[in-house]
Order: C-alpha cells, then sequence, then structure tokens
C-alpha cells in the first residue's frame, strides 16, 4: 500500500500539476437551462494576470463566446484599460489560480437568455480566512457606491446563501449606450463578433472586505473640496474641522496595486502615475478617513 501511494505522488509530479491551496466550483445556468462551470481558486504559486497549466488553466482566448451562453475568467478589463500600464498577454479560461493577496477574478458572461442564476457551495467559505469572500457586479477594488453598475446587486457573501439569480450588467440598449470609460464603467464590453459581454468579480478573502464600504470611509464628505478633477497630477485637499493633521496619501489603481502618494499638508501629487482613474484614500493623524475616485489625465490644463 506504501509503494502505491508513492508511486501516485511520484505520478502527480512528473505531470506537473499543482495542488492549490483553495479552490471551488461555481456553477452558472440561464433562464433556458444552458449551464457552465467555472473553478476559481489561490495558491502561494498562482498568478492573476497569467495562465498557468501547472494548474490546469487553459487560454481559449482564442475561441469565441458561445452564440447563447458562455461564462470565463478572463483579464480582459485589463487589457481594456492598457493606459493602466498593463502589459500582460490577453486570457479565457475556465479556471484560475491567484495569488495572495490579490486573490480575485474578473468573470465575463455572454448571455442570451437573462437572467443567469450562480450557485456555489457556502460551507466552503464559512471559516476566518473566506467568511468575507463576494460576488459582485463592481470591480474588486473599487466596492460598493464608488463606481455605477447595471446588474440588479451590489454584492453576494458567499458564506451567506448558495445561489442568486442576477440580471446583466449592461443596459437594455447596449447597441446605443455608450461605455464611459474615463468614469471607469468596465461593466460590459463588447467582443469582436459585436457581442456584449457582461462582466462580474469574485473577491476572496475576510471580514475585512466587509467593512470597505462603511461610513468611516466618508465621514465629513460633503466638508471635503479635492480638486481639480480632473487633474494633470497636482491634487488640492480642503477640509473644515473635524479632520486633524494628513498623515498619508494612497493611491489604488484598477488592478488594486497600492502606490504611495507624496503630499504636503494640503496638496498631493499623483503626476508620477500613468493616466487613468484612481482611488484616493486620505488618511488623517486622528485616524479617520476618506476615498475620493480622481481621474488622472496629463492633457488637463
Amino acid at each position: 500500500m506504501k509503494k502505491l501511494s508513492l508511486l501516485f505522488f511520484v505520478m502527480l509530479l512528473s505531470c506537473g500539476l499543482y495542488t492549490q491551496d483553495f479552490s471551488f466550483e461555481m456553477c452558472f445556468e440561464d433562464a433556458e437551462g444552458n449551464r457552465d462551470t467555472l473553478i476559481i481558486g489561490y495558491d502561494t504559486y498562482g498568478s492573476r494576470d497569467t495562465i498557468n497549466p501547472d494548474f490546469g488553466e487553459e487560454n481559449i482566448a482564442d475561441i469565441p463566446f458561445d452564440s447563447v451562453f458562455d461564462v470565463r475568467i478572463t483579464n480582459q478589463v485589463d487589457i481594456n484599460g492598457a493606459n493602466w500600464d498593463y502589459d500582460y498577454e490577453l486570457y479565457h479560461s475556465k479556471k484560475k489560480i491567484v495569488e495572495p493577496p490579490v486573490k480575485s477574478v474578473n468573470i465575463d458572461i455572454h448571455a442570451i437568455h437573462w437572467p443567469v442564476t450562480a450557485s456555489w457551495n457556502p460551507e466552503l467559505f464559512d471559516n476566518p480566512e473566506l467568511n468575507g469572500s463576494l460576488f459582485t457586479p463592481l470591480h474588486g477594488q473599487f466596492w460598493w457606491d464608488m463606481i455605477n453598475h447595471f446588474s440588479n446587486f451590489d454584492r453576494i457573501v458567499l458564506h451567506e446563501q448558495d445561489y442568486y439569480t442576477f440580471t446583466a450588467n449592461y443596459p437594455d440598449n447596449w447597441e446605443e449606450y455608450s461605455i464611459d470609460y474615463d468614469g471607469y464603467c468596465y461593466c460590459y464590453y463588447i467582443d469582436n463578433e459585436g457581442k456584449p459581454i457582461a462582466t462580474y468579480w469574485v473577491v476572496l478573502g475576510d471580514s475585512t472586505l466587509l467593512t470597505l464600504d462603511t461610513d468611516e470611509h466618508f465621514l465629513y464628505y460633503e466638508n471635503i473640496q479635492v480638486y481639480p478633477n480632473p487633474t494633470n497630477g497636482l491634487i488640492n485637499i480642503e477640509w473644515d474641522e473635524g479632520f486633524s493633521e494628513l498623515k498619508s496619501v494612497m493611491a489604488y489603481d484598477i488592478t488594486g496595486k497600492a502606490y504611495y502618494i507624496n503630499f504636503t499638508s494640503n496638496t498631493a501629487n499623483i503626476k508620477p502615475l500613468e493616466d487613468g482613474v484612481y482611488l484616493l484614500e486620505f488618511t488623517f493623524m486622528n485616524g479617520k478617513s476618506f476615498i475620493r475616485r480622481v481621474i488622472k489625465n496629463s492633457t488637463v490644463r
């Protein structure tokens, strides 16, 4: 028996396949009963940006979306936002194992028969490391109430239920609707064959994910001025009583990458960043903070 176990282990190594720290199946079904399944997980050797065949990932980006129903994990939203200095190869896959601490994937859905129902096993997320895991139509970094979307929900906590039925993340008049990339929509895109592809996110993490939309980020929001916006790089910050001295300024791009921003008492400088849309987090000495979406455009005068 020991010899057989050792042989099986050697065979796994010879195949070059990794086991991952965590993975789960997410199943999708359209209104006509058509089905598709994704496998999502994370591992130290995973990658959000590239395909790793050792995890059984396969790039199917060269295969057009099915004409009726097709669900994929992609980095299409990052490719579309090329001005974010994102230079990885486009991939579409049915399986994606990402690396900590990012632990988020973009899910693209083409469906003729909406709504679509997603289902999963909630027991897999009922632990301290994963009890904040989410399914959302909003970019995994920007969170709720910060960005517009078209679907019928903001977020689903995966350990709280086992399925959800949702609508397309694009408007009914998508053929005439102008996608506001400057305002960072990225709710959907049009593929090479002219089909609308709705985009969603799965984010894996602990309960701190659930607090990112709390009021503490917006305290005294109406008493704070951040201008100009759009900006060519220099941002003025003005606030009334209620905040102390500014302690730090952080910027977050579309991929969730964080940047430390140089600042003075009331000015922040994002000139070194590429043009695009960022979330700026301003934190004060007394612990209060707020987040503001800012567009960096070097052509602005």
